[in-house]
């Protein structure tokens, strides 16, 4: 049975709300009181949203606003903009819309893995479940969207999977490759692992290399045959000679196969913009240690600051990887003292301001410190962060430490969805 246009007066539920837009921005109105109704829009009908404000995050904020779904991705955001006279239109108009919050590095509803070693071959889709209970559902009711789920482990245990907090169940992930985590924490063994893993991967461009600038060898050409005119024998006072033995084609030898725990690493150092390595970090000692691994070698990369032994990073900031780099960086949303003193200081504001772009995960990966976040980000906006890079810090920023910021992380005109 085909469903009138429905004008939404009153409230809405967030779930419905944020399954209008998740395809593209992820749109978080954080409404409440459900419409039914809503859950048999079809996907090419056109929805119109009015709120009071649009926090586009990667421009102007909008008073008065409409926001113009359709197709799965934003056809329009402004203050007056056209739309079909049959559209959805949901009146939202005494609430404030954003994008939906994005955690850049969690595990939370991944199974315990043991992985060590290289495994960067290995993805979380096999073996990924998402919980059945409603861990998501408050996580979306929270204002979090997208989750960037890490495979847990030490060393390099695999890649990250994308996964939204709508619908998990009928979805295998928005992206499950290209996002290779290196976890360095253990100098000692991570070093090691890293610099055989980059001197392997470079072993085996150089031996493509090589057997691309070879030139290709071909077989004899074949004897020309003999003028009809003439007849098939000429006589001869010697004895008959043999006929030359012809020469076999030289065939090139299969190339050996390459170990599918570097394939990604290959990737990355033939900079492939699909993939990017997340290297995490302990303390600041261990950029030093990074460092000396990785020298003048090039690979796309994001830095992530994980755990409590943070307070040090301040030692960092202006390192030549990270500030020096306008590096994409990971952090918890802490407020650490300096050493020997009580004088609390914002990483994530020194951080902007040596040039980074900031993105921040919650404290842990349980239900309640997502919910927390936005109290966190309050206190780091009291302590001189400013209120546009909290923004952006937990949705633009975040998606583009994951890849993906031409399809989430703001609200505007998008080309598609993931």
């Amino acid at each position: 049975m085909r469903v009138e246009p429905v004008h939404f007066e009153s409230k809405m539920h967030p779930r419905r709300a944020m399954w209008a837009a998740h395809w593209t921005a992820a749109l978080a109105l954080l409404i409440a009181s459900a419409q039914p109704a809503l859950a048999q829009v079809d996907d090419e009908a056109y929805i119109v949203v009015k709120v009071k404000k649009a926090i586009t995050i990667s421009g102007d904020e909008i008073t008065d606003a409409m926001i113009v779904i359709t197709g799965g991705k934003i056809e329009a955001v402004g203050k007056k903009v056209d739309y079909p006279s049959d559209s959805y239109v949901i009146d939202a108009s005494d609430l404030v819309a954003m994008p939906g919050m994005i955690d850049p590095r969690t595990s939370i509803g991944l199974p315990r893995l043991n992985r060590s070693g290289n495994q960067s071959h290995k993805k979380l889709t096999d073996v990924y479940y998402p919980p059945d209970d409603d861990t998501y559902e408050k996580l979306l009711e929270s204002g979090y969207v997208l989750l960037g789920l890490n495979p847990p482990g030490g060393g390099m245990p695999g890649q990250m999977l994308l996964q939204t907090t709508h619908q998990p169940k009928e979805r295998e992930g928005l992206k499950d490759a290209g996002l290779v985590r290196v976890v360095f924490t253990r100098p000692a063994m991570d070093k090691r692992l890293l610099r055989e893993t980059l001197k392997q991967a470079q072993a085996e461009i150089d031996k493509e290399k090589e057997a691309t600038s070879k030139p290709t060898t071909t077989s004899a050409p074949a004897a020309r045959s003999q003028p009809t005119s003439q007849p098939a024998t000429q006589p001869t006072s010697g004895p008959a000679s043999k006929p030359a033995a012809s020469k076999p084609a030289a065939t090139k030898p299969a190339a050996a196969k390459v170990r599918p725990e570097l394939e990604p690493w290959i990737a990355l150092l033939k900079k492939d913009p699909a993939f990017a390595a997340q290297i995490e970090f302990a303390r600041a000692s261990d950029v030093i240690h990074f460092a000396d691994v990785v020298k003048d070698v090039e690979f796309n990369r994001t830095f992530a600051f994980a755990g409590f032994e943070i307070s040090d990073v301040h030692n960092v900031v202006d390192h030549a990887l990270l500030g020096g780099a306008d590096a994409i960086i990971a952090l918890p949303p802490n407020l650490p003292n300096m050493p020997l003193t009580v004088n609390p200081y914002n990483p994530a504001k020194r951080f902007i301001e040596a040039g980074c772009t900031v993105t921040l995960f919650p404290l842990s990966d349980s239900v309640q410190e997502h919910e927390r976040m936005r109290e966190r980000l309050a206190l780091l906006v009291r302590n001189g962060l400013p209120r546009g890079d909290a923004l952006k810090a937990v949705t633009l920023n975040a998606a583009k430490y994951l890849k993906i910021e031409k399809e989430y992380g703001s609200i505007e005109k998008r080309s598609g969805p993931i």
